[in-house]
Order: C-alpha cells, then structure tokens, then sequence
C-alpha cells in the first residue's frame, strides 16, 4: 500500500508515505529479530478528516503470513457466528 505511489503524488504527499514506510520497516524489522514472519496493519484519519489511510508492511514467507491471515479472519468470523446465535438464543428465554 505504501510502496505503490500514485503517479502525480505531490511531493509533500510522497516524503509523508516515505516517513510512515519507514516507520513500518524500522518496526517489523524489530520483530523480525524474534519471528519468523510479521505482518503490521495500521489505519490512520487523514489529514483532510474524511478518510481513512491504511498503512500495511510485512517480512517472512508470504503463504506462512497468508495462512495466519486466513485463519485469524476465519476463527473471528466463527467466533462472531457464535455470539450472534447465543444473542438469539437468549432473547427466546
């Protein structure tokens, strides 16, 4: 996401993508020293207040960090599925 620059970034735009870029390397790097893949989700409001810029930067073996992915969003979906029904549940009670 941070890597990719539109063509025509005005120039403060790209040194501010660079500062964050780097901000994200400096940190997964850290972690690296510790794991074998990182991955690092960040959202930010922009600094015109009426979107959301998202920040995402990671190290490691691509299907190992996709597999992890996979099943986080998974187990939370399931994990969501269960409460909404135990919700249902109780208001039959």
């Amino acid at each position: 996401m941070l890597e990719l620059e539109p063509e025509g970034t005005p120039p403060e735009e790209k040194e501010r993508l660079d500062k964050e870029l780097k901000r994200l390397k400096e940190a997964a790097g850290r972690l690296g020293e510790h794991f074998d893949t990182v991955k690092i989700f960040c959202t930010k409001q922009s600094d015109d207040g009426q979107e959301t810029d998202k920040y995402e930067y990671g190290i490691g073996n691509f299907f190992a960090i996709y597999g992890h992915i996979k099943n986080y969003v998974l187990a939370t979906e399931q994990a969501f599925k269960g409460d909404l029904l135990i919700e249902e549940d109780d208001e039959k009670f």
